[in-house]
């Protein structure tokens, strides 16, 4: 039986009648359970955190305000339709920044709070916090770990440039597995970005754009440089390229599974201090 939905309208009311409520709405499963740690860790039971699917966010709400369909846009949508209607609330609304933060696509907006990085999983975007997960719980054997940290690095990096590429260029390509690209030369990771470029593009009909694909990510990759790491990398990569690591690096194979990694992350909520920030009503 389906789980009864907010209203926006059921919203609104409760927050004129209940203001004392401190409501927080994210995008996805991961983000409520991250979050909701980090506010027992933090002994912070008057705030609750909901999946976005909990409120019916309609197709035309989102057509309104110019959004396509997808949780981080429901979520803005929210924010925006609350906004509208109040003028302060006991409520955030939580988006992932994505691109956004590079294409100046992001928006300032009463009740709406972009995460630091480019998503919840990159606080946890930490060389001492991947080396506790990689070798002292997984058990990975690395030549040289800043080397191995380093090439780790540069391929999230790599994979988020050609996000930026394809967006730029219009193109909208299915974003499959990156795990047939990568490489282990000498301990380093190497990913082939010719090949998993080609592959994204033959799946979309448009695989003679490679070069100017690939090229425009050259750019973003120069332009992204001197950024922090959670600023150009995309928290899904991060989590499938940490398992990939423990899979090539002779780690525990158990471990090798991003979902396992993702609880993990859940349970390390403590770790990444700054989580904080994205539930103050302060």
């Amino acid at each position: 039986m389906a789980v009864p939905r907010f209203q926006i309208s059921d919203l609104l009311a409760r927050y004129s009648l209940e203001p004392s409520l401190r409501d927080v709405f994210v995008e996805g499963r991961f983000d409520q359970d991250v979050l909701s740690s980090c506010i027992r860790m933090r002994a912070k039971s008057d705030v609750v955190v909901y999946e976005i699917d909990c409120v019916d966010v309609s197709s035309e709400l989102l057509r309104s305000f110019g959004l396509t369909n997808g949780n981080r846009q429901r979520v803005i949508s929210l924010a925006k339709a609350l906004a509208d209607s109040l003028d302060s609330g006991p409520y955030r609304c939580i988006a992932d920044k994505d691109l956004d933060h590079w294409l100046g696509t992001q928006i300032s907006l009463r009740g709406l709070t972009w995460t630091e990085h480019c998503s919840i999983e990159l606080y946890f975007l930490d060389e001492d916090l991947v080396k506790e997960i990689l070798v002292h719980s997984a058990k990975s054997v690395f030549r040289n770990w800043s080397d191995f940290y380093a090439s780790f690095i540069s391929v999230l990096q790599d994979l988020y440039a050609l996000r930026l590429a394809t967006k730029q260029l219009n193109l909208s390509p299915e974003w499959i597995s990156f795990d047939r690209c990568l490489g282990n030369s000498e301990g380093l990771i190497t990913i082939d970005l010719r090949d998993y470029t080609n592959r994204l593009l033959m799946g979309v009909g448009k695989a003679a754009r490679a070069d100017e694909v690939l090229d425009c990510a050259a750019i973003w990759s120069d332009v992204a440089r001197s950024s922090n790491p959670g600023n150009k990398v995309r928290g899904h990569d991060f989590v499938d390229l940490l398992a990939w690591s423990i899979k090539e690096y002779k780690g525990v194979r158990s471990m090798a599974d991003p979902i396992i990694l993702s609880r993990i992350l859940v349970l390390l909520a403590d770790r990444a201090p700054k989580l904080g920030e994205l539930i103050s009503f302060d």
